[in-house]
């Protein structure tokens, strides 16, 4: 609620000061055609994340065609978006069909889907550290320093840690909930199995598949690009051409700001662009507009994914009911005295 209140008080000012008409010429140079060009790119995007994890499951021996993956995908995205954590979240249904509907196991999709949001974080490190190097010599605040430099490191931390407990074939998620006290809980006990045979799948395709591992750290970046490149393109249909440095800060200070725990984002991208105001050159009117559109494509690429999820639902109630149903008449027919 706090990012919420914060986002819009600095959204209502920043509104105020571009005034209404400005930002409704603005939007009018948004065409259908811009937004068929962004919904590509998240399509695109979405794509290579298929790929990379359908190359994944196939090193572990359950290969699984990219058709197949991509709806499973949609799902996927469209959960993250509704959960605190935007980006990530809809992991565990993806998981779960893939078990159901392929009969993967849950370690090995498990790893698969890990490596591939590790390979992500990754990369976005490396952007984020820029435009995060570039406020940190900037600004005069020093608890937005030490902000900054606080989520810089313990990502930083977590990237080495996982790679080199990898590497020693130690098992970085195995160690995780031993060092972390996480064993004591329930659902870490009873998961014990799952969790060593995903630290052995991800052991097993680092050790066994090294040559493959730039194509996986490819299409990480290309995915990440394709982020960067929406949020270029929407500003560029909106008459600015930022600069790269520009796009970093955008994409860095969006990154930093997911991080907080709120569902579909509420305030997020409204406190981003209120404060992007004050450290960039973009104006007011293509701020307010940017954030107005990428939270109406955001919301429509949801769409096909929980239409499959509802699909996806009302086939397994049917099954379920079918099942049923074939149960009573086939134990009826079994005791016709009943």
């Amino acid at each position: 609620m706090l990012t919420l209140g914060v986002g819009l008080f600095l959204f209502l000012i920043t509104t105020g000061k571009s005034g209404p008409r400005s930002i409704i010429a603005t939007l009018g140079a948004f065409t259908i055609w811009d937004f068929l060009v962004i919904v590509a790119i998240f399509l695109v995007q979405y794509l290579f994340s298929t790929i990379s994890i359908s190359h994944i499951l196939k090193k572990f021996n359950h290969p699984i065609a990219i058709k197949k993956l991509f709806p499973l995908e949609l799902m996927r995205a469209s959960i993250s978006y509704v959960t605190p954590f935007s980006n990530n979240g809809g992991e565990p249904l993806e998981i779960y069909l893939l078990k159901k509907r392929y009969a993967i196991p849950y370690s090995a999709a498990s790893a698969a889907i890990i490596l591939e949001i590790i390979l992500k974080i990754a990369v976005s490190l490396i952007f984020t550290a820029v435009g995060c190097g570039y406020i940190f010599l900037t600004t005069a605040s020093p608890l937005l320093k030490t902000i900054l430099f606080s989520l810089l490191l313990f990502f930083l931390v977590l990237i080495i840690a996982f790679f080199y407990y990898t590497i020693q074939r130690r098992g970085f998620f195995s160690l995780a909930t031993h060092y972390f006290g996480l064993k004591k809980f329930a659902f870490f006990q009873k998961n014990k199995k799952v969790i060593h045979n995903i630290d052995r799948c991800i052991i097993y395709y680092l050790h066994h598949y090294p040559r493959d591992f730039p194509l996986t750290i490819l299409l990480a970046f290309l995915n990440i690009s394709c982020y960067i490149l929406r949020f270029y393109l929407i500003i560029l249909f909106l008459g600015y051409a930022s600069s790269f440095l520009e796009l970093i800060l955008i994409f860095s200070l969006t990154q930093a700001l997911i991080l907080i725990p709120i569902p579909t984002l509420l305030g997020i991208h409204e406190l981003g662009q209120g404060l992007l105001s004050l450290i960039t050159n973009v104006p007011l009117g293509t701020g307010i507009s940017f954030v107005i559109i990428l939270r109406i494509i955001t919301l429509v690429m949801t769409i096909p994914g929980f239409i499959l999820l509802g699909h996806q639902s009302i086939n397994g109630l049917g099954q379920r009911l079918k099942d049923k149903i074939f149960f009573r008449v086939n134990h009826k027919l079994k005791n016709p005295n009943l």
